[in-house]
């Protein structure tokens, strides 16, 4: 949800560092999926509900991490249609959001 260009379902390369934790180094698998990340001023129920209704039905995974945080995941496919969704709502000041894929593999 927090990395940029790392998305649900990729697959990450690791080496284990000097203190022994491991440290992601790349991605080994690209799962083609996209991450969208939404900001609510107000975070009430009725805008989380509105949220999980109309993304779910677009095919995302929607996550809450807090009543003002909320992530999507989306498949390649999906994307453009999820983003111009967003850019609609954002417009419309519902909330304001960014995408977590930054560059093109």
């Amino acid at each position: 949800m927090f990395a940029y260009d790392l998305n649900y379902g990729d697959e990450v390369a690791v080496l284990a560092s000097a203190e022994g934790s491991l440290v992601a180094t790349g991605i080994s698998k690209d799962s083609r999926n996209y991450t969208f990340r939404i900001w609510l001023e107000h975070g009430d129920s009725d805008q989380i509900r509105q949220i999980l209704t109309e993304f779910g039905g677009m095919g995302c995974l929607v996550e809450a991490y807090s009543a003002k945080l909320m992530a999507l995941s989306c498949p390649a496919d999906a994307a453009q249609a999820v983003a111009d969704a967003l850019q609609s709502c954002e417009l419309e000041g519902r909330f304001v959001y960014e995408t977590g894929r930054q560059r093109t593999r």
